[in-house]
């Protein structure tokens, strides 16, 4: 009788579909007065976006036609990474975030412009 082989089952990927509750979480958190605890949170919110884009590409649900966007996206998010001023800082960073939001919009993130407009409001406020 001949020798056969043993298959070794490949186990299958698990995907963890990011949750957007956690991305919430981290936007409250932004609105604060200290632009360091921004950056904090908007770091934060681009590990969001990472996991977010690899569940849609590993899930094969990343839209085609939003290679512009995540372009941009990198291209802002790495002119915030070198800048030294804190508002070209977080201008970019913004930006950066809202072409995720394109990226990743069949997942329904919440905006980062509604983050800024509680921010006016919380400083006119005081």
């Amino acid at each position: 009788m001949p020798h056969r082989q043993r298959t070794t089952k490949i186990p299958k990927l698990v995907l963890i579909k990011p949750r957007i509750k956690d991305l919430r979480e981290i936007y409250k958190k932004m609105i604060v007065y200290e632009a360091t605890t921004r950056f904090n949170a908007l770091a934060q919110a681009f590990q969001w976006y990472d996991k977010a884009i690899t569940y849609l590409i590993d899930s094969k649900k990343m839209p085609l036609d939003v290679s512009k966007a995540l372009s941009i996206a990198v291209k802002s998010r790495n002119l915030g990474i070198s800048s030294s001023h804190d508002g070209e800082k977080e201008l970019a960073y913004r930006t950066a975030i809202r072409k995720y939001e394109i990226v990743c919009a069949c997942l329904a993130p919440p905006l980062i412009d509604a983050v800024y407009e509680q921010l006016k409001a919380r400083k006119e406020h005081f």
